[in-house]
């Protein structure tokens, strides 16, 4: 499961000025439909693969604002992360092959330092911060 999926609709609700009444977050099982296996384990036609979870916002009028869709699960045809943002126009933009989670927090969180170290005393969110960059060095200029 992806912790902080409600988290991350709620901070995009608040990024658009839009007021949600109800975020859900739903989580089931991926069911092999075949046989398949990687260097750790083998999952059998039938069994559990891994998980497909939804997080979706809603505003007043029962209308889904926001949806934050997540698969992950052995014997996956194509790994990718994909946005969709409905508007004028329409935008479309595909990650071939994802992006890494663990190598995505951590390099947030390097690139945070020097905006934190700069941050106003306070509980602060990726909201209210600057947002992170990275910068590798004094520049030669």
């Amino acid at each position: 499961r992806h912790v902080g999926l409600t988290e991350s609709v709620a901070m995009i609700a608040d990024a658009m000025g839009w007021k949600l009444e109800t975020i859900t977050d739903v989580i089931g099982p991926k069911i092999a439909t075949k046989t398949t296996s990687s260097q750790f384990l083998t999952v059998k036609k039938g069994q559990v693969a891994g998980i497909v979870q939804t997080g979706t916002g809603y505003d007043k009028d029962g209308q889904a604002r926001i949806t934050l869709h997540m698969e992950a699960y052995l014997g996956a045809p194509k790994s990718y992360d994909a946005t969709i943002v409905k508007g004028v126009p329409d935008l479309t933009m595909r990650i071939d092959g994802g992006v890494h989670g663990d190598i995505a927090t951590a390099a947030i969180t390097v690139n945070s330092i020097p905006k934190v170290l700069t941050a106003p005393a306070g509980l602060q969110t990726m909201r209210s911060m600057v947002i992170p960059s990275y910068f590798g060095g004094k520049s030669k200029r």
